[in-house]
């Protein structure tokens, strides 16, 4: 990784979530093992981000795999707003984000509800 000075420290960030990814991509192709959760219908392709439920693929767009990829890796466990937010957009919360949150789970369950209302 190579910056020019003077750096900005967002651009400093978003290079090191690049090269994180790249590794645990190239890591996963050593190992020849690809990352999957399986939570009973839910199938999620981490390194293909890509999503099944019942066999039928979900088309997500980032923000919501990513919701629903920290929220399967992590069951039972309990998440702020903030939490979520930093998780999901990669960056520290300046205003209320309880709206934001509330409209990409809303965006993320209509979505899984079009293949099956139980979701």
């Amino acid at each position: 990784m190579v910056l020019e000075t003077p750096y900005d420290l967002k651009e400093v960030e978003l290079q090191a979530y690049a090269l994180i990814r790249r590794y645990i991509i190239w890591e996963s192709k050593e190992t020849g093992s690809e990352s999957l959760i399986e939570i009973g219908s839910l199938n999620i392709n981490i390194l293909k981000r890509v999503v099944y439920w019942n066999q039928m693929q979900i088309d997500l767009v980032k923000r919501e795999f990513d919701l629903l990829y920290l929220l399967a890796a992590t069951p039972g466990r309990v998440y702020t707003y903030s939490q979520i937010y930093q998780s999901v957009w990669k960056e520290y919360p300046q205003d209320d984000v309880t709206n934001m949150i509330y409209c990409l789970v809303h965006r993320l369950k209509k979505k899984l509800r079009k293949i099956d209302v139980k979701a």
